[in-house]
């Protein structure tokens, strides 16, 4: 009943700001993304019905961590010439906080995690490889292999590595 509320409310919103609009030019966009708008406000429930916003969320969340993995990654060329062991354990650091919240995202926690990183000539990190021995947060719910998949599947995707460069145990 909110929804029907909240659809009738931004139809009103909308109407008022669209005839407040002086050019037509720009009606016509107006227009446009007012109508995408109260699509999607329309269809929300139906997204709740058959269980796609848990997904698209789990998408947003995967985005956002290749999102701060390029910017450590930049971070980590910035600082290259410095060659410094601290910075390398800060890199490190960071990593493993990244890898604890893939894990948290597939209903896993981190038990022990050990990192390997070998860089190239010019210091920038050319392999990666992930041991990772985890726990299930909800071990009565799913089975402990197919947490394993998932999370292999998204450091897959989100570190762009190879899948025998990552090993995950999960205990029972």
């Amino acid at each position: 009943m909110q929804w029907i509320k909240n659809i009738i409310c931004s139809v009103c919103i909308l109407g008022a700001l669209l005839h407040v609009i002086p050019d037509s030019t720009y009606r016509k966009y107006a227009n446009f993304y007012a109508g995408l708008l109260i699509l999607l406000m329309v269809l929300k429930p139906l997204t709740s019905i058959f269980s796609l916003d848990e997904p698209f969320d789990r998408l947003v969340q995967v985005q956002e961590l290749k999102r701060e993995l390029a910017e450590l990654n930049m971070t980590w060329t910035g600082m290259e010439e410095l060659g410094t062991q601290k910075v390398e354990e800060a890199w490190k650091k960071e990593l493993e906080h990244q890898i604890e919240e893939a894990a948290r995202l597939c209903d896993l926690s981190v038990e022990k995690m050990k990192i390997n990183l070998k860089e190239d000539e010019e210091g920038i990190i050319a392999d990666l490889s992930v041991s990772i021995q985890t726990k299930l947060l909800y071990p009565s719910k799913e089975n402990g292999e197919e947490k394993k998949e998932e999370m292999v599947k998204m450091l897959e995707e989100i570190y762009e590595l190879d899948r025998n460069k990552i090993q995950i145990t999960v205990q029972e």
